[in-house]
């Protein structure tokens, strides 16, 4: 089971998580890390329960990648760039809903049980 905790003050939000992980297979990682920094140099973030990952790529594998895309790196998806000045939060649920389910989960045959909660 997972703990995940988000809490709002007035200098942002403070984020926190257990670190136990587990896949579908049933192998469980004692030094999981389940909260995420989503774009470099802009306060975005995610937190992950459930399954530790989408077939053999762990969920803190997965979002590095997507951060990558956020970040321009990704000659396929430059139009991922995050903008510093004009990106949402909404904007930011949204490809990563679509990254790790339509695209990702979708070609997987093994179930996925993934909930991420993105603050920023």
């Amino acid at each position: 089971m997972t703990v995940i905790v988000s809490v709002k003050i007035n200098d942002g939000i403070v984020m926190a998580a257990d670190s136990a992980g587990s896949m579908e297979s049933g192998q469980v990682y004692a030094h999981a890390h389940k909260i995420a920094n989503l774009c470099e140099g802009l306060s975005i973030g995610a937190m992950s329960t459930g399954s530790g990952g989408i077939g053999n790529e762990s969920v803190e594998t997965l979002l590095k990648d997507l951060r990558r895309r956020f970040a321009g790196l990704s000659a396929d998806h430059g139009n991922w760039r995050l903008d510093p000045e004009a990106y949402t939060v909404e904007q930011v649920a949204d490809r990563l809903r679509s990254f790790l389910f339509e695209e990702k989960a979708a070609v997987c045959a093994d179930p996925t049980n993934i909930q991420l909660r993105v603050c920023g």
